[in-house]
């Protein structure tokens, strides 16, 4: 069961045979506390974190390059088992970091041909803190090998970059969520913040599937102060909604030039534009126009008026 307190508003899972009550003060919630006198993190205690965390940077790498060559690929009946073996040793290591961790099993549906499995991983230790709630994938979709200049499923270093399938957009954001929390934990025996975790197998692009499985369990967010997520598709398909990846965002700059062979013994001054578009040896309008129709739907309405030719 989950205890919720007199405030109605944080959460912690209880043994019902063994307690119908926590521990800790639950007549209390941080809302209940002055700013002043809720947990803070000082100075001094991320730098030990950061040691904790440089001091395992020998077992991250050798547990991520395990993880990497899990073939956890999306949708593919092949390699259903690969994605629960990926799925386990997840929930094995949260365990083992003191979360309460619950395996969501979503069998197949319409035309989905493979099961979905679901983290829900909760650490609690006081109401003295804010509760995170981060959200990620660990699927990934299956790729040419002839694309990479490296063996996709094999972690793998080079000129100080790392390269792997999901390393940068699914399941390395996850790991280093964990390992972040290990480090705390390494260093300081808690977390500066009760922290929960959804973890599933879902496509990135497609997994409104997940709102049946969050349907059931709507407690889980019940006190989620923060939510850090790297899709948004299975909140809502409609609402805007910052979300965060470690693979950035990649844009393209576009600058194009007058030709300075003219009759006039004055060179020109060159007319510059920027757009979001691959360079195009094409004169200016058709390539504004060109960047406006090249979006998906109906393209970027006005794109092709922010031309900015100097005069």
């Amino acid at each position: 069961m989950i205890c919720w307190g007199e405030q109605n508003c944080c959460g912690v899972f209880l043994d019902r045979d063994k307690n119908d009550r926590c521990d800790c003060l639950r007549d209390f919630c941080i809302r209940d506390y002055l700013p002043e006198d809720r947990i803070t993190v000082s100075e001094k205690d991320l730098d030990k974190v950061i040691k904790a965390l440089y001091d395992k940077e020998d077992f991250n790498m050798v547990y991520t390059s395990e993880i990497i060559a899990i073939k956890s690929i999306l949708g593919n009946p092949m390699y259903v088992n690969e994605t629960k073996q990926l799925i386990d040793r997840l929930s094995q290591r949260l365990t083992e970091l003191e979360f309460d961790v619950e395996v969501v099993t979503v069998q197949p549906q319409g035309n989905v041909k493979t099961p979905h499995y679901v983290i829900f991983a909760n650490y609690f230790s006081t109401p003295a803190k804010n509760v995170v709630l981060v959200y990620g994938g660990v699927t990934v979709k299956d790729v040419n090998k002839s694309d990479w200049s490296h063996y996709p499923f094999q972690l793998t270093q080079s000129n100080q970059d790392l390269f792997g399938n999901g390393l940068t957009s699914t399941k390395g954001p996850v790991l280093c969520w964990i390992f972040a929390a290990q480090a705390w934990l390494d260093a300081m025996h808690d977390l500066p913040v009760n922290l929960r975790f959804i973890i599933d197998t879902f496509d990135t692009e497609y997994n409104q599937m997940l709102r049946k499985v969050i349907d059931d369990r709507k407690v889980f967010f019940k006190g989620v102060d923060l939510l850090i997520t790297t899709t948004n598709l299975w909140i809502t398909p409609t609402t805007p909604l910052l979300t965060t990846s470690h693979s950035g965002y990649i844009y393209f700059e576009l600058e194009v030039k007058e030709n300075a062979k003219k009759n006039s013994p004055e060179e020109p001054e060159p007319a510059e534009a920027e757009s979001t578009t691959k360079t195009m040896s094409s004169s200016i309008t058709p390539i504004i126009i060109g960047a406006s129709v090249a979006t998906p739907t109906n393209g970027v309405r006005g794109l092709w008026r922010q031309q900015k030719p100097h005069q």
